[in-house]
């Protein structure tokens, strides 16, 4: 398929050529991730983020310089000439490696599917090579940009010749013409040459004249100019900075023909060729699906134009406006005589519990779709052509909410919510496409996505249409006409995938787990956040200013160990403070210093106090800004808050909390219970608050499927799990063991569930990495079922690409057999991990279905508000709380049975920190 392409603005009818320097791309995006325990590779175990680098970087190549010709320039591998002439150079740059290698042949791929033609020369690399195109096209009087990340290409600049410059480190290009080059350099781009000569070039290996860096090579050349001048008048150098360059002299030309690019090669450069617009568009969409560049992909039609099979979709589909009163009932005669239909809800703003209805599409059969307009905004004309909401109240109202009639969406929740809100509900069986596509491992993001993944068809986007995203105001004005495409879409596409994603979880053994699990458990999450929490916000404020002041104090003796104030939040400052000023032993290479994440400062915690202030000061600045100051804002008009609970973001199968996240605030720090203590029973005349927390879950889960004998003879016997393991690992009587033994056996208990090994260990209690070795030989020694239970996961992960919980839910885990050490070891720790916590995931959602039903069969008014991983909480008038403690106590442990008894802590309070 063939696109016309914009010229660049104010160049019409002027040619602009872009030079991509192939190899410097590719080598920085490799090497950015190579060491990444998550490097981004497809669901198969294909690594590809070198891949995505390289058409990251084409894609804002393509977006921003709109060049009218492009191609490629490619190092032809082997030894060049500067290998001849210098031993040394770029001797210390790693070899590709074979994953960059096959990463190579995807790059190729893609550029011959863009149509970009390759140019390479052997013995010469791609700066060589794209030194000599782009002087060539600068000779015929081309604008010509090169894209790079190297430097040494600021040599070439001049007439016609610009550099398209990628800062790694900064995250944005820079545009460079010879002006700017030397503004930034304080020289002429041409002499970067004799800069790099003397200074020297770390990354190829390159040694400069021994005592001569950036500053001094730069007043040289200003002073004098090229290296062959500063020798010239070597006399007029002071005497201790001209022994150093007599004694380098004879290096320094041998680095200035090293880093001189050459522009004189047999290059047969065609520039018709190089013309930009006869992309094979589909050959490329489907490229980006089999690597799973969903982000990108939906970038294609902002830099490539729009694909007529996106509007061609739309256009060729049956689609319409209903616009009457008849028109409504019709229908809904329809709709009632399939049987079975797919609804799609498009609000203008506002979170999932509060949308503000725009229209709602419906769809029967693939291609045959309505919408039913009823928020837009008068026309000019004073006509609107949309329905009003009473109608469809009274008329589509009664079908939505019939049990009889089957209903999809890519979103039932939402749709509840919008609805609901609306004055109508939805009843009757339910399919909810993007739990379906969840469930089966898929992590697109929107419909779109997923069509796009499974179809090979790009859905118009709103933008494309409307022009605005879901501005309230932008988007009520929008006509019918440019939201219908897109609303009827979201219906008839979410039909289309119900049945192909229906067959495959039946198939794949996960139709239970949907249809039995996650559905019904999203009327549950829509009535808790229906209801929300109520919150008191006096007690924010006093947190806030609370948390200042603690924060205050902390950061008062933080500066006094230091000895000066600094920024605590800079990485850069608190870099250089601790590992500089400091002195303390270094952490990994980042771009802001050395790293300064928890993990990465949690094995210097036993070297200084500095460690532990430094942790309380993130806590208590990240509780000030994130709760006590930010939730404020997130509280509704009938003072609660509403979150909203999402099924299909973990990847365990936990429930995640957005718009607030309410699971994250500490609940065993006095700072946590803070803010806690805002979220407070309200709704009834003598309110309560009942919480109910499952104890030791996961272990308890791990007692039972590695059937360790003496795992579950502790909890049989309802010992101290922690105690007990102390005593065992340290082969002591349980009353001899210390808290802080029972402190590491209880580190070790609940690491083990993730995977942590002797460096895990090691970093939390200060122990050497040997000590924290023996620790764990000794556990597993002692409990030997659970190495044989880990052992064999990790086998059967690896035969069958997933691991699973008790209910079937499964994690696929592609990069347990990768090459790639650290995206094996995580994948192993996820393997081990996707059994425990994926199993108390479910236990847990199957106990919230069973507790909500029993609520609902026995007309009890209180109700489920909260969901903390292995907490539930409810809101009770006085004369219930016993009826819902006995409900909780007797529901939870049931939802599953183990060789070990589960066990529920109960609690209950006025408001969430203070339940006892």
């Amino acid at each position: 398929m063939t696109y016309t392409w914009r010229v660049p603005t104010g160049s019409e009818g002027k040619p602009r050529l872009v030079v991509l320097d192939s190899h410097g791309i590719l080598y920085r995006a490799f090497f950015a991730f190579a060491n990444s325990d998550r490097p981004l590779m497809t669901s198969k175990g294909e690594l590809t983020f070198a891949v995505h680098g390289y058409a990251e970087t084409l894609i804002r190549v393509l977006d921003q310089l709109r060049p009218t010709h492009i191609c490629a320039a490619w190092d032809a591998g082997g030894k060049t000439f500067r290998h001849e002439a210098s031993e040394a150079y770029k001797a210390t740059r790693r070899a590709a490696p074979d994953e960059l290698l096959r990463q190579m042949g995807r790059v190729r791929e893609m550029l011959d599917a863009f149509g970009i033609p390759i140019y390479e020369v052997p013995g010469y690399e791609a700066d060589d090579v794209a030194g000599t195109i782009a002087t060539k096209a600068a000779a015929q009087g081309i604008e010509t940009y090169i894209a790079t990340l190297d430097t040494d290409l600021v040599q070439l600049l001049g007439p016609n010749i610009k550099l398209f410059l990628f800062r790694p480190f900064q995250r944005d290009t820079v545009e460079y013409d010879e002006a700017k080059a030397a503004e930034r350099w304080g020289f002429s781009p041409k002499y970067m040459v004799d800069f790099k000569a003397l200074k020297g070039d770390a990354s190829d290996n390159i040694q400069g004249i021994y005592g001569i860096g950036e500053k001094t090579a730069a007043e040289l050349i200003r002073q004098f100019g090229p290296i062959e001048a500063i020798y010239e008048n070597i006399e007029l150098v002071r005497p201790a900075l001209k022994q150093k360059l007599l004694e380098g002299k004879e290096l320094a030309f041998r680095n200035k023909e090293l880093v001189t690019i050459h522009t004189d090669l047999p290059i047969e450069f065609d520039l018709e060729q190089c013309r930009v617009g006869g992309f094979d568009r589909e050959r490329i969409a489907a490229l980006f699906r089999e690597l799973e560049f969903r982000v990108l992909a939906q970038r294609l039609d902002e830099v490539l134009g729009s694909r007529t099979t996106a509007a061609a979709a739309a256009a060729e589909a049956a689609y319409r406006a209903v616009g009457s009163r008849a028109e409504l009932e019709e229908l809904a005669a329809t709709l009632r005589a399939a049987g079975s239909f797919a609804a799609a809800g498009i609000s203008t703003a506002g979170d999932s519990s509060h949308p503000l209805l725009l229209g709602l599409a419906f769809a029967t059969t693939p291609g045959q779709a309505w919408y039913v307009p009823v928020g837009h905004a008068p026309r000019m004309d004073g006509e609107t052509r949309q329905v009003k909401l009473d109608y469809v109240r009274e008329v589509l109202g009664p079908v939505l909410a019939d049990e009889g009639l089957e209903k999809t969406a890519y979103g039932v929740k939402y749709l509840l919510h919008m609805l609901d809100r609306n004055g109508m509900t939805l009843g009757g069986g339910r399919f909810d496409v993007s739990i379906a596509a969840f469930l089966l491992g898929e992590t697109s993001s929107s419909l779109n996505a997923l069509v796009n993944e499974r179809l090979g068809i790009e859905l118009v986007s709103l933008q494309s249409l409307t022009g605005t995203g879901r501005n309230a105001t932008a988007l009520s004005q929008a006509s019918i006409e440019a939201v219908m495409p897109y609303a009827c879409q979201q219906a008839d596409f979410a039909l289309r995938m119900r049945e192909p994603l229906a067959a495959e979880l039946r198939e794949r053994g996960q139709w239970k787990l949907f249809a039995e699990m996650e559905m019904p458990l999203v009327e549950v999450l829509y009535r808790m956040e229906n209801v929300g929490v109520a919150v008191d916000l006096a007690v924010l404020r006093e947190a806030s200013r609370q948390l200042g002041e603690e924060a205050a104090r902390v950061e008062r003796e933080i500066y006094a160990i230091v000895g000066h104030e600094f920024n605590i939040g800079s990485p850069k400052q608190l870099s250089d403070v601790l590992f500089g000023e400091l002195g303390l032993p270094k952490t990994r290479k980042t771009t802001q210093g050395y790293s300064t994440d928890q993990r990465s400062l949690e094995g210097l915690r036993h070297l200084t106090p500095i460690i532990d202030l430094i942790f309380q000061y993130r806590e208590l600045t990240k509780l000030k800004s994130t709760y006590a100051d930010a939730l404020p804002a997130t509280v509704a008009e009938d003072g609660r808050i509403h979150t909203d609970f999402q099924q299909t973001v973990a990847a365990t199968g936990r429930l995640s909390s957005i718009n607030p996240n309410l699971q994250n605030i500490p609940v065993r720090t006095e700072t946590g219970r803070a803010i806690r203590r805002a979220f407070v029973a309200s709704y009834f005349d003598d309110p309560w608050l009942v919480g109910a927390d499952y104890s030791q879950i996961e272990l308890r889960i791990l007692a039972h499927v590695s059937g360790d004998e003496g795992l579950i003879r502790a909890f049989l016997n309802d010992e101290d799990i922690h105690r007990a393991t102390a005593a065992t690992v340290y082969g002591v009587d349980p009353s001899e063991v210390t808290r802080e033994m029972r402190d590491t056996a209880k580190m070790v208990n609940f690491g083990i569930a993730y995977g942590m090994g002797e460096f895990g260990l090691a970093s939390r209690t200060g122990m050497t990495r040997d000590a924290a070795e023996r620790f764990i030989d000794t556990y597993y020694r002692n409990y030997p079922g659970i190495a044989r239970w880990q052992d064999e996961t990790l086998r059967f992960t690896r035969e069958h690409g997933y691991a699973e919980t008790l209910f079937g839910r499964r994690r696929y885990l592609p990069a347990i057999l990768s090459n790639n050490y650290q995206a094996r070891a995580a994948a192993e720790r996820e393997a081990i991990n996707m059994p425990i916590q994926g199993t108390a995931a479910d236990i847990i959602k199957v106990a919230m279905i069973r507790i909500d039903r029993e609520l609902q069969e026995r007309g009890l008014r209180s109700r489920m508000i909260l969901q903390i991983h292995d907490e539930l909480i409810f809101e009770c008038p006085a004369d219930e709380v016993e009826a819902v403690r006995e409900l909780a106590a007797r529901v939870m442990p049931a939802s599953i049975e183990l060789k070990v008894p589960l066990k529920v802590d109960l609690k209950q309070g006025r408001n969430w920190g203070e339940m006892e």
